[in-house]
């Protein structure tokens, strides 16, 4: 198809793990996609972003990502500089600040990005800065989203069929029947990776970039992404187990720590697959990260001595989550 018209679908690169109709309760059919129009749409956002952050604390300020866009941003051709600012003036004044995973205008837009019928107004702009990316940033962008797509659909062939089942049987929930959509940008924004209900399917956007996605690593936050369509802070055995050991020991639930469970649960397995299958040493995404070690430490030292007895199958998961969250809240 023509990638510079939103006709029939989307001008996607397609990796297919499974095929979506075999989707099961243990094993969710996931897919990866390089998409033309997702990643104009996130260089778009990601250039106004690192433009606005130099206008703030100068170019000083910007993070390594931020400068790799704003360097993209101020190098241009002279011929496509004009259309090329009015689309980041159009992304800053819109989506400037906003963030994709809490924002219900964002997320509406990546969805229907995915399905390639984005709003008339956001379609012109795209349709305006279309050939420019084509024929600049986008080749680029795209090699290196397949050469991640590559690793990450290897690294689903060889630990998914054991991975995803015993985090469903963690979890004690089936993964949906509905597809899983695995959309490669080039950036997302800071968190590096997100996930939000499609309309017929689970829609996860991930980085090529960002080196906290690379590899093994980036393969388990597509699985914590994924995780987060079965686990939630509302319902469910595993936020169920939290407020009954919260109250049986009479004191507030610990907060996120459900999220903090999926930030484990992916790796901890994960890293028992590698040993047995390579004898070798694996670090976690969210250790590696330094999330679970610097933003949740108490919570970390609390999973590693209590949890890991429910995911090596030595306790089952309320008395498992009683010990902690009774270390976690002395």
């Amino acid at each position: 198809m023509h990638r510079r018209k939103f006709i029939g679908g989307s001008a996607a690169v397609l990796a297919t793990a499974s095929a979506p109709h075999k989707a099961s309760i243990s094993k969710p059919a996931i897919t990866f996609y390089s998409d033309f129009w997702l990643n104009l749409h996130h260089t778009l956002y990601r250039q106004a972003d690192a433009l606005q952050t130099t206008y703030n604390g100068g170019v000083s300020s910007l993070h390594p990502i931020q400068r790799h866009f704003y360097e993209d941003a101020t190098h241009l051709p002279l011929a496509n500089q004009r259309a090329w600012y009015r689309a980041l003036e159009f992304y800053q004044s819109r989506y400037g600040g906003r963030s994709f995973v809490f924002d219900d205008q964002l997320n509406r837009i990546e969805n229907a990005l995915a399905d390639s019928a984005p709003p008339n107004d956001l379609k012109r702009i795209l349709a305006s800065v279309a050939p420019i990316y084509l024929n600049t940033l986008w080749p680029a962008h795209d090699r290196l989203n397949r050469r991640r797509i590559e690793q990450w659909r290897q690294s689903l062939a060889q630990y998914g069929p054991t991975l995803m089942p015993m985090l469903s049987r963690l979890y004690q929930t089936p993964w949906l029947r509905i597809p899983y959509r695995v959309d490669v940008v080039a950036s997302t924004d800071h968190d590096g990776a997100f996930s939000i209900y499609g309309p017929r399917y689970w829609h996860i956007v991930t980085s090529s970039l960002d080196r906290q996605d690379y590899g093994l690593n980036g393969f388990e936050i597509i699985v914590h992404e994924a995780s987060h369509s079965i686990v939630s802070p509302e319902s469910g055995p595993i936020v169920h187990s939290i407020a009954l050991a919260a109250g049986s020991l009479n004191r507030p639930e610990p907060a996120d720590l459900w999220h903090v469970v999926i930030m484990y649960a992916p790796g901890s397995v994960l890293r028992e697959l590698v040993a047995k299958a390579h004898g070798a040493p694996y670090t976690p995404a969210f250790v590696a990260n330094d999330v679970l070690t610097e933003v949740y430490p108490r919570y970390y030292a609390a999973l590693k001595q209590h949890f890991q007895l429910y995911v090596d199958g030595l306790a089952t998961l309320e008395p498992a989550m009683e010990q902690t969250v009774k270390a976690i809240v002395g």
